[in-house]
């Protein structure tokens, strides 16, 4: 009888021995599984996405000139460069193929660019209220595509060329050292376009956001003609020759791409 009584007390001991060590394998086992969870996934970084951000930059071109289409011998008078800064936006998205990224962007904002001259007098001396010729350049757009190569993660090299367009305003007002008007009010607004290209270097400094530098060409020389009338009755014509311009910038951009 008291052998029963001992195997049953060995056999109930080992019972709750085995249950207690299964509990704490279940326990451990769900520590475990909680640390694996509380880890944070680290994704890898990407230039896939869509991007907006903002740029400021400085424009130039030269060459700029107002031709008389009358006959008289002033063609060619030089108008000189216009510069100026300016100020935009950009939007686009990239796609990443192992160390290649190509994309799209647009971008648009205001041009402040500016070039002005006194017309050379036919007799007598001038003083620059006189006779003045002015080219002024407004805002501008592009839309271009984009190809770069990653030297290094976080490094992008790129091309960039498509299409662009810039608002300009030629002017034009001449009178005579006795104060007469000749031309007055002479002004014309239109748009020019052409082919952009250029390129840059975008570098991101986290995830969602990216610094960058970049060079841009604008191919939209172009020829505005203005006919006016003369206080004489008759009437008078000029061609302002406007050139290209190039431009650089600096910007960021704001990614979505996580």
């Amino acid at each position: 009888m008291r052998t029963t009584r001992a195997g049953g007390i060995a056999i109930r001991a080992a019972i709750v021995w085995v249950a207690a060590l299964g509990a704490a394998g279940v326990a451990q086992a769900d520590g475990m599984d909680r640390k694996e969870a509380a880890a944070p996934v680290e994704r890898p970084f990407t230039w896939t996405g869509f991007y907006v951000g903002g740029h400021i930059g400085y424009a130039w071109g030269g060459g700029n000139q107002l031709s008389d289409l009358n006959g008289y011998n002033v063609s060619g008078f030089r108008v000189g460069e216009v510069d100026g800064a300016f100020i935009g936006v950009q939007s686009g998205y990239n796609f990443q193929f192992q160390r290649y990224v190509v994309g799209i962007e647009g971008d648009s904002g205001w041009l402040g660019a500016v070039g002005e001259a006194q017309f050379p007098p036919f007799i007598g001396v001038r003083t620059p209220a006189d006779s003045n010729a002015t080219i002024d350049m407004d805002y501008y757009g592009t839309i271009t595509g984009r190809l770069g190569f990653l030297a290094g993660e976080r490094m992008l090299i790129y091309a960039k060329a498509g299409w662009g367009w810039v608002h300009t305003r030629a002017s034009f007002t001449d009178s005579d050292p006795t104060g007469t008007t000749l031309v007055g009010n002479l002004e014309r607004k239109t748009t020019l376009d052409g082919a952009v290209w250029g390129g840059g270097i975008e570098y991101a400094l986290s995830e969602w956001f990216s610094l960058k530098v970049e060079y841009l060409h604008f191919d939209i020389g172009d020829t505005i003609i203005q006919t006016s009338t003369r206080n004489t009755g008759g009437t008078f014509s000029f061609g302002h020759n406007i050139s290209d311009i190039d431009t650089v910038k600096a910007g960021f951009n704001i990614r979505f791409n996580r």
